[in-house]
């Protein structure tokens, strides 16, 4: 029998240990019981993705809600802020409506046409203006006077000058009366031969300002 060479045992090591290899790494190495795990050596990255679901645990109860706490300090007041900017001014509003005519005041006027008590007119309570005039015709030797009687007083037209002269007298003037009064109007100090006349009103005013 020939001796085999040298390179061929070499070759029929290398067989075995090949044929053999698998064998040995089955089993030292393929995990067959967790007996063969350390504890703590595995990462869940190690893990299958069903075998990670099975270690999510439940959620927990609600926890019972505490407390309230005290009530925290005041803070200090900030300060004011800068005064804002003045707006721009409104449009005009709608002209309103003109208002109802009121009623007429108390007016009320009174004529007096000729001289003597007797032609002379009663009015009521109230304010009164006087106005007109008297007629004079030529008097020669007297100053004569004219005026409006009215209970209260009397209200002078003044004197004409006995120049032989013709002239009116004018008289304008106001009263207050809380009583009916008699008002006429009386002249004196002429010559009987002298004609006279004379045309005043009396008016009454809601107001007579003095």
């Amino acid at each position: 029998m020939r001796k085999p060479s040298a390179s061929m045992v070499v070759a029929t090591v290398a067989l075995v240990m090949a044929t053999t290899g698998t064998g040995i790494a089955a089993s030292n190495y393929i995990i067959t019981s967790s007996s063969q795990v350390k504890s703590g050596s595995l990462s869940a990255s190690d893990l299958s993705s069903s075998a990670r679901r099975t270690l999510r645990g439940r959620a927990g109860t609600a926890g019972v809600k505490g407390a309230q706490g005290p009530a925290g300090t005041a803070g200090t007041a900030g300060k004011d802020g800068a005064a804002g900017k003045d707006g721009a001014p409104g449009r005009d509003g709608v002209a309103g409506r003109n208002g109802a005519t009121g009623p007429m005041g108390p007016s009320e006027a009174w004529q007096i046409a000729a001289l003597g008590t007797g032609s002379g007119v009663d009015v009521p309570p109230g304010n009164y203006i006087v106005t007109g005039q008297a007629y004079m015709g030529a008097v020669t030797n007297r100053a004569p006077q004219c005026i409006v009687y009215h209970g209260l007083g009397r209200i002078s037209f003044g004197y004409a000058p006995g120049d032989g002269s013709s002239l009116s007298l004018s008289v304008s003037e106001g009263f207050t009366t809380t009583a009916t009064q008699h008002v006429y109007v009386g002249c004196s100090g002429y010559n009987t031969s002298v004609s006279t006349s004379a045309t005043v009103y009396v008016i009454r005013v809601g107001t007579l300002h003095t």
